[in-house]
C-alpha cells in the first residue's frame, strides 16, 4: 500500500471509530473527548511519570481482555490528548491481536517519520481530534489560528503540523 493509501486508511479508521463510539445522530461533538472514546472501549487510562522521551504506550497482554494506555503525566493535557489518539490508532490497527505493546517515543527516530506504523497512527491521531472537514470549514470561515486551536483543545505544534499536512499553511 503506497503513502497515500495509507493516510486514506488512518483517517477512514478515524472517522470510523468516530461514528461508531463518539458522535451523536451523526453529529461530532468538539473538543474530541478521548478519554471518553477510550472508556467506550473498555480501555483505561493511567497517568504515569515516565522517561522524558516516552510520551505513552498501549499494553494489552495474553491474560487482558482489553489494554492500557499510559500517558506521561509530565505533559500537558493537551500532549496527553494526541498520545491517547495516537494509542487508540494502534488499538484500531490491532485490536484483534492477542498482545499489544507500542510505545509512543520522543526522540530521532520518531521524529523522521520514517516508522510506518507511526506515521499511520499519527494521521490516524490527527483525523481523529483535529477532523480534516473541520479544520478546513473554521479556516475557510476565517477563525483565527487560536480560536480553532481553542475550539480543538489542541497545542500550538499539533495545529501548526495539521494545517500544514493539509496545506492550508
Amino acid at each position: 500500500m503506497d503513502t497515500f493509501s495509507k493516510r486514506e486508511a488512518s483517517k477512514r479508521e478515524a472517522r470510523n471509530l468516530r461514528a461508531e463510539i463518539y458522535n451523536v445522530n451523526g453529529r461530532m461533538r468538539m473538543p474530541i473527548d478521548v478519554h471518553q472514546m477510550a472508556r467506550d472501549l473498555n480501555i483505561e487510562i493511567v497517568e504515569k511519570s515516565l522517561p522524558d522521551n516516552v510520551a505513552g504506550f498501549i499494553l494489552k497482554e495474553a491474560t487482558d481482555e482489553f489494554p492500557t494506555i499510559y500517558v506521561n503525566s509530565e505533559d500537558g493535557p493537551q500532549r496527553q490528548r494526541f498520545t491517547i489518539a495516537h494509542e487508540l490508532g494502534h488499538y484500531v490497527r490491532e485490536r484483534t491481536k492477542e498482545q499489544l505493546a507500542y510505545v509512543d517515543n520522543r526522540d530521532e527516530l520518531a521524529s523522521t517519520g520514517v516508522d510506518s506504523e507511526e506515521r499511520w497512527c499519527n494521521a490516524f491521531a490527527a483525523e481523529l481530534i483535529m477532523p480534516e472537514a473541520s479544520v478546513k470549514k473554521y479556516w475557510a470561515e476565517g477563525w483565527s489560528f487560536e480560536k480553532i486551536r481553542t475550539r480543538l483543545n489542541v497545542s500550538k505544534a499539533a495545529l501548526t503540523n495539521r494545517l500544514a499536512s493539509l496545506r492550508l499553511i
